[in-house]
Order: structure tokens, then sequence, then C-alpha cells
């Protein structure tokens, strides 16, 4: 454990059954304070079910491996210990901002609601709650803090969920696919606004995208994920100009290219990724890889390798490109 860090993960691994498949299988990587860490990869590869999983948000998940979060383990941690955590230290954005709030609540109560169980008065709360929608951009907080989620539009929800994680000044903020169901104008702000948060306020935040425009504007470093395993984690400028790992690769081909005049066609990746009974042998990216060898099919899926520039990345083939 780095003791720089903020949060390490060393081997974790989650399955939702005691005889299934790993869903996420052994991933490691930690996450130094002040710190942006895009966490990019296809549907399905385990993006969001690592991070629900460590913060025991996934109940019937089963959880292996060492999380620990300013040195406190959050693996098997009880409750009393993890609602000290949740909310408070570790604020949560969810993909979708109509099902996180509550449409029976008003905002202000839904804001308030966090300050209130931590001790504050109702009306230093309520104050707190207006500051907080200020800050976040939504206009007439005095006025609006009485409406409920479906008087707001798609952005303003999002703004909401952001003002309520922000809510008890947390060192760490998780943002899962916080832009999906907005416009892209939309979008650009909601991402400004937690960029310009986490500097405010000293926070680290993990983002859960496949959007990887929002990788290279508004993170340090990425960690590639394909079916349950980092593949490679690397500086977000470093991965786009040189990528170690073949998926890192394909995924980067298919982003549109301006000035290209050339190809009629976007560039795909063949195939889909693995379901996880369905995990092959050796490097899991084989059977979809355009550079895969003999090698790349052996049991056991390669290692991380550190490589330079802070970069690591599972690489049986990189030299081929």
């Amino acid at each position: 454990m780095i003791k720089n860090n903020i949060l390490n993960l060393e081997s974790i691994s989650v399955r939702f059954s005691p005889h299934g498949p790993d869903v996420v299988d052994d991933i490691s990587f930690g996450l130094e304070k002040g710190e942006i860490v895009g966490i990019a990869g296809e549907s399905g590869s385990g993006k969001t079910v690592s991070m629900l999983s460590i913060l025991g948000l996934l109940p019937q998940a089963i959880v292996k491996g060492s999380v620990k979060f300013n040195g406190t383990e959050l693996i098997g941690a009880k409750n009393s210990i993890l609602n000290k955590i949740r909310g408070k230290r570790i604020g949560l954005i969810l993909q979708n901002p109509f099902t996180a709030l509550d449409p029976m609540l008003n905002i202000g109560n839904q804001i308030s609601e966090g300050l209130i169980a931590d001790g504050c008065s109702m009306d230093k709360a309520k104050i707190q709650a207006i500051n907080l929608l200020n800050e976040v951009g939504v206009p007439s907080p005095s006025q609006r803090i009485r409406d409920y989620p479906h008087q707001f539009s798609g952005g303003m929800r999002q703004r909401i969920v952001i003002a309520i994680a922000l809510s008890q000044n947390p060192e760490l903020l998780i943002a899962d696919e916080p832009t999906t169901a907005l416009d892209v104008r939309i979008q650009k702000q909601v991402m400004e606004l937690i960029k310009r948060q986490c500097i405010n306020r000293g926070m680290s935040l993990i983002l859960i995208t496949h959007d990887l425009g929002l990788i290279s504007n508004y993170t340090d470093r990425v960690l590639m994920m394909y079916a349950g395993k980092i593949v490679e984690d690397s500086p977000s400028q470093k991965i786009f100009k040189d990528p170690l790992h073949p998926y890192s690769k394909g995924l980067l081909d298919c982003l549109p290219k301006l000035n290209d005049y050339n190809n009629d066609f976007l560039t795909t990746i063949s195939g889909n990724p693995p379901q996880p009974n369905e995990f092959p042998s050796g490097c899991r990216f084989h059977p979809r890889c355009n550079y895969s060898k003999i090698d790349c099919q052996k049991d056991g899926h390669p290692p991380l390798i550190k490589y330079k520039w802070g970069r690591s990345g599972c690489i049986r083939v990189s030299e081929l490109f």
C-alpha cells in the first residue's frame, strides 16, 4: 500500500454466487488525494460492479481482497463503519438522476437529510442546502428548494444529485456515468462543475464511463477494463498517443477522425465481450484481437507489467503496433 494514496485496492474479486464466476477478477490500483481517475471499457466490463461492491452497496456480491480508504479496511467492515464513510467521506453520483432522487420529497429535504442525520439543525441544514444549490448552478435556489424532482430538467436533476453527493464534504467522489442521459452541451457543463468542485475541495474523483472524450478531457489517469480485468493503467494523455494494450488501441481506433476523408465507415472491434461464465483462457481479449498469437491463448491472464512514465499494461504483443 502506498501511504500517499487515499484509496488502495488489492486483488479485488467479485462474484454473485459461491460457485459462480468472478465478474471482477483480481484488480488492484491506488488513488492519490486530489487525483481524477477514469475507469473505461465496454458495458459489462465490471466498472460499476467493482466500485459499488467495495462500498457494500451490492449485498448479494461476494467480495474478496482488500480495500483501504485512508487506512480503514472496507471489505468485511460492519455497517456501523461503512455508514460513517458512505455519503460522508465517499460521495456517490449515480447514472440516472431521476431514479436516484425520491419523487415524494422536495429537493431541500433530500439535500438536508444527510446533514440532519449528522447532527446539523434543520435551519442550518436548509441554509447549507440553498448554498449547495447555488454552488452547483441551480437558479433561484431559495425558491426552488421546495420543488420536487419532476419539476426539474435532466441537467438540473443531475446538479441536485451532485449537491447531495457534496453535502457532507467528502474526500472521494465516485461518479458512475454522470452524463449518460444528458445532451452534449449539458454534459460539458456537468463535467466542468464536477472537476471544478474536485479542484476547489481537494477531492479525489473516480469517473466511471465508456465515453473516451470525457476520459481525455477530465481525467489524469485511466484504467482500461475488459471482461472483469484491468488491462491497462496509464496517464490519460499517454494512452491516447501510445496505447499499450490491443483493446485500448481498438477502442481508440473506433473514434471518428475529423480530418480523415478516406474512410467512409467507422472502425469497429469485431465480436462481443464474453459473458463471465464464458471467459476464454489466456488474455480475455484474444478472440477479438487483431494481434493475437498463440502465446495470448495460454492459461492465465497476463499480469499488469510496469512499463514507463507510470504506466502498466497486460502486454504480450504490444510491440506489434
